[in-house]
């Protein structure tokens, strides 16, 4: 395997990573690697929680003693907290814990024996450009301003639009009518918030780059073993590799909600949001489904690899239990010529079961779970409706 940052020829690609040649992945990662007795993305997660939140709890308490309402003081934004504390460190920490997995399953398909030599080859160049594509300096560019557009037009000027008062906006403007940045609003505006955007962002292209690699897998010609113990002729490292993603499933998750939530509090009323809950009920519904969907690609390989080999042994098991019979009949044995016959064909009988038993999807309930449960574990506050707690919080800050 080759260390960080170091670039692997082109002419010998045995396995493909989306974090492969990253200037991102390789400044992260590159100081810490070496590093065995603490995890590489130790490092990287408290650089971030330093620079984000703990700068803004620093130059948010300026304004926080004044006029601002105790509702809206940054120590009191548990979405802000949520996003830099939580959210951000478990972006790098899956990305960090994600990297040697995709390598290691890629490597089942480029290095070994799924795929016949043609195909290795095939596969192993469309990831040369893959490589170089996710590798591009236009890719960085364009995930920063991605970043930088979403959080000043989705979030910050309509925030300054409304005229409230926080503590990242104050009525102090030049010429009256608007609403200026603080000093803690304008860092959020120019790092803290677009780094949780750009990672979001950066994420979707991540997990679109290895669905392309799988899309182009699917598509050569599979040596699948429907015998195979995983009971999806060999390809059930692809169900735990997928299942890997729900630290990222969980932290966007976890942060949607705070969001949502933080907003209703900070404003005093939750009624009025109940139509949020429908899009974030759906949420930890689809999240599940959209990292599992890639592997349906795999079906039809699946069930035309089943189909072929229930159709064999089918022709076996019948031509073997006719042989047996007439066996039996011309010899006129009595039961120690019967016990090895019978044993015979319960063997085979097994093998036919296990083909039966064969998923047509290359994933088991402990994967689809395990997303799901990191879709679901944040909703939950919403599923169970802690109005008591709501009320609590209005009646404690007023």
């Amino acid at each position: 395997m080759v260390s960080v940052g170091q670039a692997r020829p082109s002419e010998t690609v045995e396995e493909y990573s989306p974090f492969e040649r990253d200037p991102v992945f390789r400044l992260l990662f590159g100081l810490s690697a070496r590093r065995d007795r603490v995890p590489r993305w130790l490092l990287p997660s408290a650089v971030s929680v330093l620079s984000t939140w703990c700068a803004l709890l620093v130059l948010a308490q300026a304004n926080c003693w004044q006029t601002i309402p105790l509702r809206r003081w940054f120590i009191l934004d548990f979405a802000a907290a949520v996003q830099l504390l939580v959210a951000i460190p478990l972006f790098v920490a899956t990305e960090s814990l994600l990297d040697p997995v995709f390598r290691r399953a890629s490597r089942r398909f480029i290095a070994g024996d799924l795929l016949d030599n043609v195909a290795r080859s095939d596969l192993a160049a469309f990831s040369r450009r893959l490589i170089r594509i996710q590798s591009s300096p236009a890719i960085l560019a364009a995930l920063v301003l991605m970043a930088y557009g979403t959080l000043w037009g989705l979030w910050l000027i309509p925030h300054l639009r409304q005229g409230t008062i926080t503590w990242f906006a104050s009525d102090h403007s030049i010429g009256g009518g608007g609403y200026s940045l603080t000093a803690a609003g304008w860092w959020c505006a120019l790092w803290s918030g677009p780094l949780f955007n750009f990672w979001c962002c950066r994420w979707i292209v991540k997990a679109a780059s290895w669905a392309a690699f799988l899309w182009k897998a699917s598509a050569a010609q599979l040596h699948l073993s429907p015998l195979h113990p995983d009971r999806t002729g060999g390809l059930g490292f692809l169900g735990r590799v997928q299942s890997s993603f729900a630290g990222m499933v969980f932290a966007f998750g976890l942060f949607v909600v705070a969001a949502e939530e933080h907003e209703a509090w900070a404003m005093g009323g939750y009624s009025a949001r109940g139509a949020v809950y429908g899009p974030l009920l759906a949420y930890g519904f689809l999240a599940p489904l959209l990292f599992l969907a890639p592997l349906l690609m795999f079906t039809s390989k699946l069930e035309r690899a089943k189909s072929r080999c229930l159709r064999v042994a089918w022709g076996e098991a019948r031509r073997q239990a006719l042989e047996t019979e007439e066996f039996l009949r011309a010899q006129g044995q009595g039961v120690d010529g019967l016990l090895p016959a019978v044993s015979n064909l319960a063997e085979f009988t097994e093998v036919y079961s296990s083909v039966q038993h064969m998923r047509l999807v290359p994933f088991d309930l402990r994967s689809a779970s395990e997303l799901a449960a990191a879709a679901v574990t944040p909703l939950l506050p919403l599923l169970l409706r802690l109005d008591v707690v709501h009320v609590a919080l209005g009646n404690l800050f007023g």
